[in-house]
């Protein structure tokens, strides 16, 4: 498995703008030191060391989870290319379109700030950062 550290795997890539956001959310929930900045980092590194808590980059771990999620929900055409320009999916921006789509317009920032908010809680129960007094 190949894959790009800072925006997902092969066929799945988050779009500048729902990247941006996202690495927002961590950082101004306070998880910014512990993102892992080397972008050139191969994924096959890291991945073993975030599952056994050597390194744990909250900015991976919501790309990932978010990933998951939109997986079980939209399926696995993400992770074909879109049809007529060949580019790959945003699940955020699938997520997006199928909450307007619903109804549900904002949908993509819910699920950041859900996923986000799990991620602190995990951060500071496993002592990465302080809890709150």
């Amino acid at each position: 498995m190949r894959g790009n550290l800072r925006r997902g795997c092969d066929d799945m890539k988050f779009c500048n703008f729902h990247w941006d956001e996202l690495r927002g959310q961590v950082i101004s929930k306070g998880m910014g030191g512990l993102i892992v900045e080397d972008s050139n980092i191969p994924l096959a590194l890291v991945l073993p060391e975030v599952l056994v808590g050597a390194v744990y980059d909250p900015l991976m771990a919501a790309q990932w989870s978010i990933v998951g999620m939109a997986l079980e929900t939209g399926g696995f055409y993400l992770l074909s290319t879109r049809p007529g320009d060949g580019g790959e999916y945003c699940p955020l921006c699938e997520v997006e379109d199928a909450g307007v789509r619903e109804g549900k317009a904002g949908l993509s920032l819910a699920w950041m700030e859900g996923c986000t908010d799990a991620i602190l809680v995990h951060c500071r129960e496993q002592g990465l950062l302080p809890r709150p007094q």
